[in-house]
């Protein structure tokens, strides 16, 4: 069973995403800060990590910059979703090693399912 790390601040979008990929076959952990998912990924090291750009604390693009998690967990897929796209924060992410960056109103947890699969099948392939 696949594991997807869900780093969200908000508590409803995590309850959301984690219900649809449960619902799908996934095991999903969940973080509610960098801190925390920091934690998880280095015990559980998960397939996919599923980052909160914006977040109280620690950013998402800090939370990958000061871990270098893109170098030390090269076969986990890192897909952002925020509030905010800027062209900067976008290629930014994209250099640390984000696959895919989404604005949250512009994709539904059970479009999100479906391409987490698509990226573990391409690994697969």
């Amino acid at each position: 069973m696949p594991k997807v790390l869900i780093i969200e601040d908000e508590q409803q979008i995590r309850m959301v995403y984690s219900f649809a990929l449960n619902n799908n076959g996934f095991e999903v952990l969940e973080a509610p800060d960098a801190v925390t998912g920091l934690k998880l990924l280095d015990e559980h090291k998960p397939e996919v990590v599923l980052l909160d750009m914006l977040m109280p604390g620690i950013s998402g693009l800090d939370f990958l910059k000061q871990n270098n998690v893109h170098h030390r967990y090269p076969d986990t897929k890192i897909i952002a979703f925020s509030n905010i796209e800027t062209p900067r924060v976008v290629e930014e992410a994209k250099k640390e090693g984000v696959v895919r960056y989404f604005l949250k109103v512009d994709i539904t947890p059970h479009q999100m399912v479906d391409i987490i699969k698509q990226l573990l099948s391409e690994k697969s392939a």
